[in-house]
């Protein structure tokens, strides 16, 4: 996490790290899946467990560089954290008793939910960096704050 932080204040960009992280999310989840070597799925563990505690504060942070206003952020931080209790709920019925050990449609859901963030902040940062190149030519302000610009 600190690494990850650090990284994303030195570039001054939350979106590659975010895309970087659920790629390792998705080798560990894949080494947890469907390596058969005992220590490899264990190693997956970490793996993927390293890249979700990181991408945690990472997705806050990229909210909050690119949502003005107090309400704006509280309501968005609100539906962050209603999102998170989903996934909980999700993985209620995805990870079942009758699927151990290998959990494998658990498995698959984490998967396609990391390929699901890497498709939707690439998609992110692209109408960014679109919105942020017309607000830099004067053709349009951003969230009604002159002199705002996204981080992606």
């Amino acid at each position: 996490m600190f690494g990850a932080g650090f990284l994303n204040d030195k570039i001054q960009m939350r979106g590659p790290t975010l895309v970087g992280q659920s790629l390792v999310i998705i080798m560990g989840a894949c080494l947890m899946a469907f390596a058969t070597n005992p220590a490899a799925r264990y190693f997956g563990v970490f793996v993927a467990v390293g890249g979700t505690n990181s991408n945690i504060p990472t997705i806050y942070g990229y909210q909050h560089n690119n949502i003005t206003g107090q309400t704006k952020r509280a309501l968005a931080t609100a539906m962050l954290l209603m999102g998170g209790g989903c996934g909980g709920i999700v993985a209620s019925f995805v990870f079942r008793q009758k699927d151990a050990p290998d959990y494998l449609p658990g498995m698959i859901t984490v998967i396609v939910s990391q390929v699901l963030t890497v498709l939707l902040v690439s998609i992110n940062g692209s109408w960014f960096y679109y919105r942020n190149k017309k607000a830099d030519q004067g053709e349009v302000i951003l969230e009604n704050t002159p002199g705002f610009r996204y981080t992606y």
